[in-house]
């Protein structure tokens, strides 16, 4: 199966995978039970897509992310966690310089920090994440990004875009927000926003957005 490039079902990372040096897609690696070890992967050089499942809180991610460094060609990583157990400690994700697009899928508890998404991260999709303090200023410091949904990710009442937040944001999804009342906009912020959707938020259905 040398000229086999992707690859959609459940597969563990091991000595013989690294044989497929053609590989570009992976969107099936649990690392629930934490018993993986991820040495073999820095060999496929040519991976692009990787999806990482099973995550929880007690699953040591720091070294799974030190070997995915090396890839240079990687581009996409989803992340999702485990049930409705919290997430591990993403802090080390900034290693990931390559990284374009990045999803998280699971519950996280730490609130987010600029520093911890890689620098190049121009799509970003959070997903069940039920945040329970505003992303909105963290998020709007991410110098390239151009795209940011929202769905299930965060749990107040209230979001604050502030000044100067998302200079190359071009699309806005918001979804399944089910307390958000009020988004606060301050001027001269998202100057580059061309599409904005907002699905399932209940309470936004009168007064959305105002700006200050």
């Amino acid at each position: 199966m040398q000229s086999l490039r992707h690859i959609y079902m459940c597969i563990l990372i091991n000595s013989e995978i690294d044989q497929l040096d053609n590989i570009e897609t992976l969107t099936y690696f649990p690392v629930g039970n934490g018993t993986y070890r991820f040495t073999c992967i820095r060999k496929i050089t040519k991976l692009r897509k990787l999806s990482i499942q099973e995550m929880h809180e007690n699953v040591d991610v720091n070294d799974l992310f030190y070997e995915l460094k090396s890839l240079k060609s990687l581009d996409c990583l989803i992340l999702r966690g485990y049930r409705f157990r919290s997430m591990p400690n993403l802090h080390m994700l900034h290693v990931l310089e390559s990284l374009t697009q990045l999803k998280l899928d699971g519950l996280i508890t730490r609130p987010l920090r600029t520093t911890d998404f890689p620098p190049n991260i121009s799509y970003l999709t959070l997903v069940d994440t039920c945040l329970n303090q505003d992303p909105m200023p963290t998020l709007g410091k991410l110098p390239k990004l151009f795209y940011l949904s929202l769905r299930n990710a965060y749990t107040g009442r209230e979001m604050v875009i502030t000044w100067d937040s998302f200079p190359e944001l071009g699309v806005l999804i918001l979804g399944e927000l089910w307390n958000l009342r009020n988004v606060i906009v301050k001027r001269y912020t998202m100057p580059m926003l061309e599409r904005l959707e907002i699905n399932s938020c209940p309470y936004c259905q009168e007064r959305f957005c105002r700006m200050v």
